[in-house]
């Protein structure tokens, strides 16, 4: 029987194609990785993610919901399109 990350880390990494994913398992917490593989360029990396976040289905859910946010906003300040005040 799958662990609660096991499950869902099969839900994160399958959520942001077409970039590859890449969730590690730390001590309390874990860690997701979004790079493109051709290249392995990195994306995006977050860390410190509390595991108590993947008790329920919707909370790995939230995760991804919360990461494909974060991913959304760097790749728009990476092409310039956020300005500074």
């Amino acid at each position: 029987m799958p662990t609660r990350f096991e499950a869902a880390r099969t839900l994160i990494e399958s959520s942001f194609t077409p970039f590859d994913c890449k969730c590690t398992l730390e001590r309390d917490s874990f860690s997701v990785r979004i790079y493109d593989a051709t290249d392995d360029m990195t994306h995006l990396v977050v860390t410190g993610i509390p595991l108590f976040k993947l008790d329920t289905p919707s909370g790995a859910q939230q995760v991804v919901d919360e990461i494909r946010a974060e991913l959304a906003m760097t790749r728009l300040s990476s092409a310039g399109a956020l300005s500074s005040f």
